[in-house]
């Protein structure tokens, strides 16, 4: 006879991210080419980080600088060497180190709804603290001052793939995104590349202001913005 089971009975027991309170990050012996290349993107890497600060990754266009951005998110795994999170290999669990991750790349996709569901990816009304959040990331990102234009505000309609904005507007909803996300790492790649300059150096300055409680990582082939 089949067995009935009563799932609201079942109790679900939670997964406790081993990464959490994580105090260094350990890149070992770290080496890595792409398929069909004989040349090492990455060669016998190694680098000790701790939980804090702003990290500048900085080199022309081709020198592996996303590649190191994307073996440190688990996106790609080392052909030899390991990267540690303490004494636990990240590869033991991806998802959840990849959880404390947020990753602002180069390319923002933005979807057609409004400004504020393209920052918080929620399609109902936010909470107190999810607004407190909100507001704190669009100030950082100044989307806060071109939001203020707009008939809608943060209810403007972006367009299909943001065609209603500028670059720069586009650039700052990416920064805002992952900042409202509020996690343990920040990952920017090219983030000024659509600012102009005082902006860029508005938004970097904020950012500077975040590595006392997070670590931080600006990747860059403009060797002026590692003076941060």
């Amino acid at each position: 006879k089949s067995k009935k089971i009563d799932l609201g009975a079942v109790k679900k027991e939670s997964k406790i991210n081993i990464f959490e309170n994580f105090k260094k990050i350990t890149f070992k012996n770290v080496s890595f080419k792409y398929p069909n290349n004989d040349n090492e993107i990455i060669k016998n890497f190694n680098l000790d980080l701790e939980n804090k600060g702003l990290i500048g990754i900085y080199g022309k266009s081709g020198s592996g600088k996303t590649t190191l951005a994307d073996l440190f998110c688990g996106l790609i795994l080392p052909d030899k060497g390991e990267i540690f999170v303490d004494s636990k290999n990240i590869s033991s669990d991806i998802k959840n180190w990849q959880s404390l991750i947020s990753y602002i790349s180069q390319n923002i996709y933005l979807f057609d709804d409004t400004i504020e569901k393209n920052i918080t990816f929620k399609n109902k009304s936010i909470n107190e603290t999810d607004s407190q959040k909100l507001e704190n990331a669009i100030k950082l990102s100044k989307v806060s001052e071109f939001i203020k234009n707009l008939k809608d505000g943060l209810n403007a309609r972006v367009g299909e793939t943001g065609v209603n904005l500028s670059g720069g507007q586009i650039q700052r909803i990416g920064i805002a995104r992952s900042l409202y996300k509020d996690t343990k790492i920040l990952i920017l790649d090219e983030p000024t590349a659509n600012l102009d300059t005082q902006n860029a150096k508005d938004i970097i300055n904020d950012i500077k202001y975040l590595s006392n409680s997070k670590l931080i990582f600006l990747i860059t082939h403009d060797e002026k913005l590692l003076s941060y």
